[in-house]
């Protein structure tokens, strides 16, 4: 499991919008793309990003199991190649702004390997899911 956390000066509303826009996710994470529902996201919601690199590639299925406008919401991973979870909050600050804390596992689906690889999946989360907050944040 790995935490980031960033703030921004936006009201939690605003970056509620910005981070439930799950198609635009894919813009901060390499080599992804994402199909969504066509109804607007709530519990039960699904969508599925794809990783691939020329033909190789793989579907990372998700339905959203909590939505809680504007402050949470949490996504299980569905899919055979990867496991996990992301739960998302959003806090206002005292000052102004919005503080977002994204708490995710994701590891491979295989037990076995999910033991093994669990350090390597939580440090490139950390690594590729802060850029993206902070990318996503920034809204490019």
């Amino acid at each position: 499991m790995f935490v980031v956390a960033a703030t921004t000066h936006e009201s939690v509303e605003q970056v509620w919008t910005r981070l439930t826009d799950f198609a635009a996710h894919a813009q901060g994470v390499p080599l992804t793309t994402t199909r969504t529902d066509p109804d607007p996201p709530t519990e039960g919601w699904t969508f599925t990003p794809r990783t691939s690199l020329g033909p190789l590639g793989f579907d990372d299925p998700m339905v959203v199991t909590v939505w809680e406008p504007p402050t949470r919401f949490r996504v299980e991973k569905t899919g055979r190649v990867l496991a996990g979870w992301a739960d998302v909050t959003l806090d206002q600050l005292r000052r102004g702004g919005t503080r977002v804390t994204w708490t995710e596992e994701v590891v491979p689906a295989h037990a076995t390997l999910a033991r093994l690889t669990r350090p390597l999946f939580d440090a490139a989360g950390r690594l590729v899911f802060g850029r993206a907050l902070r990318r996503m944040l920034a809204g490019s």
